[in-house]
């Protein structure tokens, strides 16, 4: 086989699709990361793609990927699910590598998502202006009840001496007189005043 440096890219994006795992940036031990690297390696070493090349694209040591092909066969024939996953991403990296198909192979795999992503940006406009809707008309809704507030306290001859000066008397006398001292409370204030 013909061997590209989009195989890497391609290779990447099948297993990290069919896996869910992405097997250049994970760095975690789990045996199914671990699986999903070998299945890596093995699919670009099967395309011709040398041990050293394949171990600086991952990052890891030369020897660590050689490790995973010699014992690539033997898990393979001993691991019913490993190989499951490996036929699975083989077959899906065939089909994308295939030229025949009229279609750039990375695009058509990535269609899928590109199109999912673009379909969520345009939910996610659409629920941005009708927020932007609903803070419009309340703004407005706070508008109109500062202006009905203004308009209120004015026909009560509430007005800017009455808030700042006598509103303050008023919150103390609410405060300090006990329930049911009202009345009293009243003749010493008028008291105070005559």
């Amino acid at each position: 086989m013909i061997k590209t440096q989009n195989d890497f890219s391609l290779v990447r994006t099948v297993v990290d699709e069919k896996l869910d795992i992405d097997v250049i940036t994970n760095k975690r031990r789990f045996r199914y990361i671990v699986d999903a690297k070998k299945i890596y390696t093995y699919l670009l070493f099967k395309q011709g793609h040398r041990p050293l090349h394949i171990s600086k694209k991952m990052k890891m040591d030369h020897a660590t990927i050689l490790y995973y092909l010699k014992n690539f066969e033997h898990q393979i024939d001993s691991d019913k699910k490993f190989k499951d996953q490996y036929e699975a991403c083989k077959l899906a990296y065939d089909k994308y590598r295939n030229v025949d198909s009229g279609v750039t192979p990375l695009r058509d795999l990535l269609g899928t998502s590109i199109n999912k992503y673009t379909e969520e940006n345009r939910f996610l406009n659409k629920e941005l202006q009708e927020q932007k809707v609903e803070n419009f008309k309340a703004l407005k809704t706070i508008e109109s009840l500062k202006q009905k507030l203004a308009n209120h306290l004015k026909e009560h001859g509430v007005n800017e001496y009455t808030q700042k000066k006598l509103f303050p008397l008023y919150n103390i006398i609410k405060e300090r007189t006990k329930a049911g001292s009202e009345h009293d409370m009243s003749i010493r204030i008028n008291r105070l005043y005559n």
